[in-house]
């Protein structure tokens, strides 16, 4: 140890706490509360995309399929904090993936 402390990686901050807390309680839930999990945030990142004049399927289908990928997701890096980082980019990866492809599809 050389005696300098490592700088604080501030990336995903409070939001990242947020879902580091969330995926230690997914462990925990039955079939049908994924499956709320999964529809709440949808219907919640479908209004907020409403709500910022996009379309509220491209919001929907993002967050719902971020979701459904948190089981994988949440797997990088055994769930080290040292990872917290990389599963925040994968979610980023896989939400504006699938809205890109939704848009795409709906557009053309």
């Amino acid at each position: 140890m050389t005696g300098r402390r490592k700088p604080r990686n501030r990336l995903g901050g409070e939001t990242g706490n947020l879902l580091g807390a969330g995926s230690a309680l997914l462990a925990n839930l039955t079939g049908t509360q994924f499956a709320a999990k999964v529809a709440l945030h949808g219907m919640a990142s479908g209004v907020m995309s409403t709500m910022g004049g996009g379309k509220f399927g491209h919001g929907f289908a993002s967050a719902a399929g971020t979701q459904l990928s948190s089981v994988m997701i949440d797997q990088i890096g055994n769930g080290a904090a040292s990872y917290k980082a990389h599963r925040i980019m994968a979610a980023a990866v896989v939400g504006g993936t699938i809205a890109k492809t939704r848009v795409r599809r709906v557009s053309g």
